[in-house]
């Protein structure tokens, strides 16, 4: 079967810092510089604020990948991305930590640095790696103040086409991840798969079409309460760009039509990687705000 270059998720951000839009970043981006809370005027009654949480280096992807159990530790990765013609290449990922103490967030610690030493906190995340144009899921933990050597998932999960972002269900059990393999409804879809142990999973199923379209459907996210998913999709309106959406897990096994989340969530721009601390207090995702494109917090009432 003939390889699907790599260019929807990851290229979609990168376009914004590369292309002709990168000029609405903000000036003098430094990836560990964190701003003040700028309050953004919300629309719904749930968001008490939106906040730059970090600013995008020019030909950095910046993606954070979840929260740990702490409720105030943020994990991440940094991909490098150059431009050779008109291909984007991107480098393997850096992981990084940052935590939250006295009513602000710290320095960004990458993987290696003593300073993670420090953070008792534990995480477990999915990371897409990019090999020869062909991205695939692979696991990485956080405990002892250390990331663990990323673990390629076998297939039927990684396959020939692409992996491009995942999330475990609260027990670790599950994964649900995106994909543009074939036999799915367009694009990438969502699918789902259990772990059997010794490092084997079962054959993913796609969510179906409630949730997946002839678009593309990219970075979920389960909520702790195990049912409720979030995920990004670029074919649920006449615009473009990449909305977050809310789907719920039903008694019958299946998920509810998908609900688009209100601004100032959801933006003009591509809305990705949307992640809720355990304790439902805050959420970190790739957007747009007040102070151009990064990633931003929220905090809700």
């Amino acid at each position: 079967m003939k390889k699907i270059i790599f260019i929807s998720l990851f290229s979609a951000f990168c376009t914004l810092l590369i292309g002709q839009r990168s000029s609405l970043l903000v000036e003098n981006l430094h990836i560990s510089s964190f701003l003040p809370h700028d309050i953004y005027n919300h629309q719904n009654d749930y968001v008490k604020s939106k906040s730059l949480f970090l600013t995008l280096q020019e030909k950095t992807f910046t993606i954070p990948l979840t929260f740990g159990n702490d409720n105030k530790t943020v994990f991440g990765a940094s991909y490098q991305v150059k431009q050779i013609g008109n291909e984007l290449i991107y480098t393997k990922p850096k992981f990084f930590a940052i935590k939250y103490s006295e009513q602000e967030w710290g320095e960004l610690v990458y993987e290696k640095d003593k300073a993670l030493n420090s953070m008792k906190t534990t995480g477990k995340f999915l990371v897409s790696i990019i090999v020869d144009d062909n991205a695939d899921l692979h696991i990485v933990e956080f405990s002892n103040g250390s990331f663990s050597k990323p673990q390629r998932i076998d297939a039927p999960v990684n396959t020939e086409f692409n992996e491009t972002s995942g999330t475990f269900t609260p027990d670790g059990k599950k994964i649900y991840f995106s994909s543009n393999r074939e036999g799915g409804y367009g694009g990438y879809d969502i699918y789902e798969s259990e772990y059997l142990g010794n490092g084997k999973w079962t054959h993913p199923l796609n969510l179906g079409p409630a949730v997946n379209s002839e678009y593309d459907e990219e970075s979920p996210y389960l909520l702790n309460d195990g049912i409720t998913l979030y995920f990004s999709a670029n074919g649920y309106s006449s615009r473009n760009d990449f909305d977050i959406y809310e789907t719920i897990l039903g008694d019958a096994g299946f998920f509810s039509e998908p609900e688009r989340l209100e601004a100032p969530i959801n933006t003009d721009f591509d809305d990705l990687f949307f992640q809720i601390s355990p304790d439902e207090q805050r959420a970190i995702y790739l957007s747009s705000g007040t102070q151009g494109l990064g990633v931003y917090e929220l905090i809700f009432y």
